[in-house]
C-alpha cells in the first residue's frame, strides 16, 4: 500500500499546529530544515 504524501502532510500539520502550537517556520528550524522542505503544496 502506497503512502499518500498529501495525507501525511496534513497529519504533520495538524500535530504541529494543535499539539506544539508551532508555525511552519519555527518547526522547520527545530527540524534543521528549510521551510520549503516541509511546505504542503
Amino acid at each position: 500500500m502506497a503512502l499518500d504524501k498529501i495525507v501525511i502532510g496534513f497529519r504533520v500539520r495538524k500535530i504541529r499546529e494543535e499539539f506544539f502550537e508551532e508555525s511552519r517556520d519555527k518547526f522547520s528550524k527545530r527540524c534543521n530544515l528549510t521551510e520549503r522542505h516541509i511546505r504542503t503544496n
